[in-house]
């Protein structure tokens, strides 16, 4: 698949000079001036004249100078250099006043600096105009909103190649869009001073084919079908020597709603109303600006004259591709190699962006074409995030070839089992066959869950983003968010984010972490205030079908106890994986100082491992009188299962559900979604759906949740504290007013 943007750009230029206004200096002024020409004498009959100025705002002028020979050996004066042989780097217009020069006055000698008519038109077969996309842009700001995996190209004028990853939670992907016309100074300088008006603006400017006669730069833009256009366009055109004329169609008719208003500022911002038949055509004529109307003209320096024409899209939703285009570019180039920032891989299957340049140059009799000069390609594209397997046991004395344990492919803000681009496959030895689910067997972990080494065995806790287990576990069900790429921007390595396994000696059949014996309801929780009791995210984000940590679930329920310490203190704790500087400490010593929660019996709390759903039935379970129930009520939970009594009890209480396939999924981190649905249901607490439809201005509101969710009606009831009457039938509740008031423990650092 290949997509092209093709550029048209038809040059005749022209532009004539202004007077320079220059503050005055105050004191006395006197500077002479000696001025030099070695290609046509003054009017003293000499290549050399001298001159007093005692006025810094004075301008230099050009002793009437213009042009000089004929023919193809006429040449064209453009201003004055300090140096014979100038560069560039130091010449100044005629208009330019002389204190800008020489501000404290003084001796100075200057260069006429003539241009040849051959000359330019030399360089305009050859470099007069050089054509850039996005030159100047980073590679992010190119594609603002998404996360780039490699670019190459972007330091410089060369061919262009971005690789982003694809996210399933972007509807578009919008695009920054600039062209930069990059154009040798000789022919900056000879549209910018047009010496004694030699280049004609005359012509028919009623006429819009592209034969016509008055100096103009056509820009057109033909974009792939794929990419997609908007109705109404917001470009700026930047050019000391041409302004915006008229928007085009292909048919070359002036566009009806296309507003274009000129004046004598080098930016010209407008709206292009793309009523075209064929929207992904745009095509935008150019008049020079020195029309003999004072409106466009403008002055400018050297630095200002010289710098490229630029035409560039004021808002990145003009131009954008739609998910399903970047979602096929995705699956087209699995099981290719992205390739690093030095060398991208250019089998990839890109949307290329190119253009190219041509037109007439016409200083006086010397008319003539320019051959077409081709812009450096401009290429984007979309990769499926790799994540590897690595079985972490190097350590336990396993070989380094055992290792791998597969890649898989993903999406960003997508679980591997439910992503865009599942398709039940396992994780692949090979990475140009990268599977795109999870390693696991029925309880979603590698196949071998218990190994031994030096005669202890190490029991199989989970996948983590980090070696040492302190990073954030993950399952199939765990949504992948750009944080948790450990090797973005890292061209080492072929893998986007690895997993690695982490391991338990084991010394005996740990118990749950939660006590066996069940704690009567002793009013414990409360029940009463409607208050918020889980919170969001810093970037407001509530991530709803993201895991639980166990430390996340102790310090909810601390928040919702009715007795808590109010102040700082120590607890008589010694798990050695919580220490007293972080944040889940207070909640973690208070609920185990209850008998509430408690460790493993190696010691740990692991805070940060997920919370599964048969530990949070247990726990949630644990605040009441145990149902009395028989045999399993679901066909994955088994009579021997260590947690049977309490899973039953909170199905029986309907606090919690099975699946349709008659499954419980025991060992299945819980989501945070199915977390305040079972914890309201514990409450008794129930949202007012339509005191939330009719107040969703005011109520907290989370950029990754909307109506449509099954859990959004339980998420607001858990975040927003409010006040309420209970209805008759003991269940509904009718809410008064947000009231802002939490749920808060000893320590209230903390933020979800």
């Amino acid at each position: 698949m290949k997509r092209f943007l093709s550029l048209f750009l038809a040059v005749v230029m022209v532009f004539t000079i202004l007077p320079y206004e220059a503050k005055a200096a105050d004191g006395d002024y006197n500077a002479t001036i000696t001025f030099i020409d070695n290609t046509q004498k003054f009017s003293n009959g000499t290549n050399t004249i001298t001159k007093e100025f005692t006025n810094p705002n004075e301008a230099i002028g050009n002793f009437g100078k213009y042009d000089n020979g004929s023919g193809f050996f006429k040449q064209y004066f453009v201003g004055w250099s300090n140096e014979a042989n100038p560069d560039g780097t130091s010449l100044y217009f005629s208009h330019e006043n002389i204190g800008k020069i020489i501000p404290n006055g003084g001796e100075k000698t200057l260069y006429a600096h003539w241009v040849g008519g051959l000359d330019l038109l030399t360089l305009s077969a050859k470099n007069g105009l050089v054509i850039d996309i996005n030159s100047g842009v980073s590679d992010k700001e190119t594609l603002p909103n998404n996360l780039i995996k490699v670019s190459e190209g972007f330091d410089g004028s060369s061919d262009k190649y971005l690789v982003a990853y694809y996210d399933q939670e972007k509807e578009i992907n919008e695009i920054k869009f600039s062209t930069y016309l990059i154009p040798h100074k000789y022919v900056a300088l000879m549209t910018y001073a047009n010496p004694g008006g030699v280049l004609s603006n005359a012509g028919d400017w009623a006429n819009l084919n592209d034969g016509a006669q008055y100096t103009h730069i056509d820009i057109e833009l033909n974009m792939d079908e794929d990419i997609t256009v908007a109705n109404s366009l917001d470009l700026s055109f930047t050019s000391y020597a041409f302004k915006p004329h008229a928007f085009i169609s292909e048919d070359n008719t002036r566009l009806d709603g296309a507003k274009v208003q000129a004046k004598n500022d080098p930016t010209v911002r407008m709206e292009a109303s793309n009523n075209d038949t064929n929207p992904n055509h745009i095509k935008l004529r150019n008049t020079i600006r020195n029309d003999f109307n004072t409106t466009y003209s403008i002055v400018g320096d050297y630095a200002q004259v010289t710098s490229p024409y630029k035409l560039e899209s004021n808002r990145i939703q003009d131009f954008i591709i739609k998910k399903d285009i970047a979602k096929n570019l995705a699956k087209n180039n699995i099981g290719k190699n992205f390739g690093t920032y030095e060398n991208v891989n250019k089998d990839l299957d890109f949307l290329i962006s190119n253009g190219f340049i041509d037109g007439i140059s016409n200083p006086a009799s010397l008319k003539s074409e320019i051959p077409r000069v081709d812009s450096s390609d401009f290429s984007i594209t979309f990769v499926a995030p790799i994540a590897r397997f690595d079985r972490n046991s190097l350590n336990l004395g396993e070989n380094e070839d055992k290792q791998n344990e597969g890649f898989s492919i993903f999406a960003l803000n997508g679980a591997m089992n439910s992503d865009d681009f599942n398709t039940g496959t396992q994780p692949n030895i090979e990475l140009s066959q990268a599977g795109d689910t999870f390693i696991k067997d029925d309880n979603y972990k590698i196949v071998e869950t218990k190994i031994t080494f030096n005669g202890k065995d190490y029991i199989f806790k989970g996948w983590n983003t980090q070696a040492d287990g302190k990073g954030k576990f993950v399952t199939r069900e765990t949504v992948i968010t750009p944080d948790m790429l450990n090797q973005k921007d890292n061209d080492k390595v072929e893998e986007d984010m690895t997993l690695y396994a982490i391991w338990a000696e084991e010394e005996s059949k740990p118990e749950p972490w939660m006590p066996v014996k069940p704690i009567p309801d002793s009013g414990l929780l409360n029940k009463e205030d409607h208050k918020a009791y889980m919170f969001g995210y810093p970037d407001w984000t509530f991530r709803q079908e993201g895991n639980m940590t166990r430390a996340e679930a102790t310090a909810m329920f601390a928040r919702l106890m009715k007795d808590y310490p109010k102040e700082q203190r120590t607890y008589n704790i010694n798990y050695p994986d919580v220490a007293m500087d972080q944040w889940h400490y207070e909640a973690v010593g208070y609920m185990s100082e209850m008998n509430i929660v408690e460790g493993y019996q190696d010691g740990t709390f692991q805070p940060n491992a997920p919370i599964t759903r048969a530990e949070f039935a247990t726990m949630a379970s644990r605040f009441d009188e145990l149902a009395k129930t028989g045999g399993a009520n679901f066909i994955d939970v088994e009579n021997n299962h260590w947690a049977l009594a309490y899973i039953n009890s909170a199905a029986t209480k309907g606090w919690v559900n099975g699946y349709p396939d008659g499954t419980f999924k025991p060992n299945q981190s819980i989501t945070r979604a199915e977390v305040v649905t079972v914890t309201n249901r514990m409450l008794n607490r129930k949202a007012d759906e339509v005191f939330v439809i009719e107040n969703i201005d005011k109520i907290t509101n989370f950029t990754d949740l909307t109506p449509a969710h099954w859990a959004y009606y339980n998420i607001q009831e858990a975040t927003n504290g409010h006040d309420y009457n209970r209805l008759e039938n003991g269940i509904d509740e009718d809410w008064i007013q947000l009231n802002g008031e939490e749920f808060n423990f000893a320590v209230s650092g903390y933020a979800e």
